[in-house]
């Protein structure tokens, strides 16, 4: 697709990005039934770039590069004090819902969903890197 097509086809369909072609390049050497698949992706301005994404098939490849890209996303926006503060509020909460001092709840509340992140953001990570 030459830059006049692709102009008066950003013309007609207004969008923000697309991504126009997907090719499998080879299968993956550390991950069995996982593909390598080059991604090439049309943004609003006109400009192509070739991204790969890793996936059982096309559908999880690109579904798979959607999800990491907007985990990059929301890593550049968040900052240390956003951090922090959702650290005090998950480690406060269990004292402001239980009322009675004497009891190790709050401890085992706190630090279990800490625990809970933690395996959550780790499971995460592994999703979205699997294959690579």
């Amino acid at each position: 697709m030459d830059m006049a097509n692709k102009l008066k086809f950003m013309k007609k369909n207004k969008f923000k990005r697309r991504a126009i072609d997907c090719t499998m390049v080879e299968a993956s050497q550390s991950n069995p039934n996982y593909y390598k698949y080059m991604v090439t992706i049309l943004e609003g301005s006109g400009k192509t770039y070739k991204e790969p994404a890793y996936g059982r098939d096309m559908q999880s490849a690109l579904s798979r590069l959607i999800n990491k890209e907007r985990t990059i996303k929301i890593s550049n926006k968040l900052n240390t004090s956003v951090l922090i503060v959702l650290w005090l509020g998950i480690m406060c909460w269990p004292s402001l819902i239980l009322r009675s001092e004497d009891s190790p709840l709050h401890l085992l509340l706190s630090f279990g969903m800490m625990g809970v992140l933690f395996l959550l953001t780790v499971w995460w990570n592994n999703y979205v890197h699997r294959g690579e």
